[in-house]
């Protein structure tokens, strides 16, 4: 089995403002210039613990979720009730 070389950083991830800062500017950005559809399945690698996932999901019909870090899935697994996507593994 790999490391998780994330798991010193998945409790905390989300508590750094800057990181979450980061990725709403590129939520919204991808939502201003991209075409998104309702209608779209979308796939989200290295999704992490769903920080942009979480934003982009209530425009879209499906997003599918890839990481390798089992530490990383856990936290966005917790996520799981309020977001629309699958989760893959490795």
């Amino acid at each position: 089995m790999s490391k998780d070389y994330f798991a010193h950083k998945a409790d905390t991830y989300e508590q750094n403002r800057d990181r979450v800062d980061n990725v709403t500017n590129i939520a919204n950005t991808i939502l201003e210039k991209a075409h998104i559809d309702p209608s779209m399945h979308l796939m989200d690698f290295g999704s992490g613990t769903g920080l942009l996932l979480e934003r982009i999901a209530p425009h879209v019909q499906k997003i599918t979720a890839v990481d390798i870090s089992p530490s990383m899935n856990r936290q966005l697994s917790e996520k799981r009730a309020s977001l629309n996507y699958e989760r893959q593994f490795r």
